[in-house]
């Protein structure tokens, strides 16, 4: 495998945040820690260096925000509706690879870059049985038959029916076609819908949403009715009870005015509907920016809807702000753009991630880093620490730090308070509430076994815990887990 790195213009002026210049263009994007150092990366799809074929980038970060990069030919395409999660660790070796599906010559192609401690040498292509085409590269992944390994689920055309179908995983990270094809409702996802562990399918189109359960590939355990209005879904824990809701927004670009409706999850796959309706401020690129994101952008623990220019906050009870929007201008857009918000710094908070391609098809990307007031600055914020990321009055510590597999975390109060002590992994998501009650004056102490709210065993790597003290964060500090 040949590995070019390729020159890159960067800008740091008063218009734009940290932006890196392509040549050709940009198109989806996925943050993990692709070497496993302790931050995170970035693997974005590019035309590189002139070539008319796709092509990865690998943006490694040294843990202070500096990129290198490196160029893979790629004959599978990273298209506009590219699942942006195609970082997956698919041979369970705790390093993730990169998964793309495309269409070469009528058949259905998924290919495999696998992640060998950090490095990029081997790859592997998985030709689907028939001829048919996938439907605007539209894929995402789970472990729907429950045996730990991930599947990769695709959107496919076959004389003019539409279908859906999926690459099995035989155990080794190498995939196998599966033959069967089922009616094709949309847009497919993988999530846990009943709090079990296991993923379902979830099938959302025109005319509504389907979700399957294992091993049922053809009767839905759940059926929500819409109009048929074109729209985007978000599955998200929305009412903060610890299960996954499911949001449906669309918006009216003339009216300027989006509309949503939150499925309240209320266990044994039943939902109640919960409607809004939002002005929009002005969008001036809504249509471009294909997508409106479920994510915590504030850090409150209430999961907010956003998109490319502004945020619509959660106030809780299913209630949204109006747009706030963002103080981001990146520049002329001319094509199209993905965005998404990801804590790139390893500060706890979220920073704004775009990729777009202007009508000259030169590539942008650009990193805007939130500062703990939510503020998006040029640059990273200065005199915090990932050591001391708050104050630390109340003596946050825990020890042992690194730890295998459990460590205790200690804090000290000065008077009765109601207190939450959180865990997060470096993309800002919580991956446990260790506790949420009233504590008496003094030193408490909390154990972590290093897992999350299903009490599944996490990776090894950086973890951040959190301490609210009476609802505001009073510190945060960093641990690590090996294992």
């Amino acid at each position: 495998m040949r590995y070019l790195v390729f020159l890159l213009l960067i800008s740091t002026t008063s218009c734009f945040g940290l932006q890196y210049e392509f040549e050709g263009w940009t198109t989806v994007f996925d943050c993990e820690d692709i070497d496993n150092d302790n931050d995170i990366d970035i693997v974005i799809g590019t035309q590189a260096g002139g070539v008319i074929f796709p092509a990865t980038t690998i943006m490694r970060n040294d843990g202070e925000c500096n990129f290198s990069f490196e160029y893979i030919y790629h004959p599978c395409g990273f298209g506009r509706s590219n699942n942006r999660n195609f970082l997956q660790d698919v041979d369970n070796n705790n390093f993730v690879d990169i998964v793309s599906i495309s269409a070469i010559d009528t058949q259905v192609v998924l290919r495999v870059d696998y992640n060998n401690n950090g490095q990029f040498n081997n790859y592997a292509n998985c030709i689907a049985d028939s001829s048919f085409m996938p439907m605007g590269h539209v894929f995402s992944f789970g472990d729907w038959n429950r045996d730990g390994y991930v599947e990769a689920f695709f959107l496919n055309s076959i004389n003019d029916s539409l279908f859906w179908s999926y690459f099995m995983n035989d155990g080794t990270g190498n995939f196998l076609p599966y033959e069967e094809n089922y009616p094709y409702h949309g847009r497919v996802e993988l999530a846990d819908m009943d709090q079990d562990g296991f993923d379902e399918i979830i099938l959302c189109g025109y005319n509504g949403l389907r979700i399957y359960s294992y091993p049922d590939e053809i009767d839905p355990v759940a059926i929500i009715e819409w109009e048929n209005i074109y729209g985007f879904f978000n599955i998200a824990d929305f009412d903060n009870d610890g299960d996954n809701d499911i949001c449906r927004s669309s918006f009216d670009d003339d009216a300027d005015i989006l509309y949503f409706s939150i499925f309240e999850n209320l266990g044994n796959f039943t939902f109640a509907e919960h409607e809004s309706t939002l002005e929009g401020g002005n969008l001036v690129y809504m249509t471009d920016w294909d997508r409106i994101l479920a994510k915590d952008i504030n850090g409150d623990n209430l999961v907010d809807l956003s998109y490319f220019q502004g945020v619509f906050y959660n106030n809780g009870n299913y209630e949204f702000n109006e747009v706030e929007l963002l103080p981001i201008n990146c520049g002329p857009i001319g094509l199209f753009g993905f965005f998404d918000f990801v804590d790139i710094n390893g500060d706890t908070t979220l920073d704004f991630l775009t990729s777009y391609t202007n009508i000259a098809m030169d590539g942008f990307f650009e990193i805007w880093f939130q500062d703990s007031n939510g503020n998006f600055l040029e640059e990273p914020p200065v005199g915090i620490t990932n050591d001391e990321l708050v104050n630390t009055n109340y003596k946050l510590n825990n020890y042992p730090n690194p730890f295998n597999p459990t460590t205790t975390i200690e804090f000290s109060i000065q008077t009765d308070s109601k207190v939450e002590l959180s865990i997060f992994n470096i993309k800002g998501q919580k991956i446990k509430n260790l506790t949420q009650n009233e504590f008496g004056s003094g030193i408490h102490s909390i154990i972590w076994n290093g897992d999350d709210e299903l009490e599944t065993p996490v990776s090894s790597g950086i973890y951040y815990y959190k301490l609210n003290i009476n609802g505001k964060t009073e510190a945060v500090k960093k641990c690590i887990l090996l294992k």
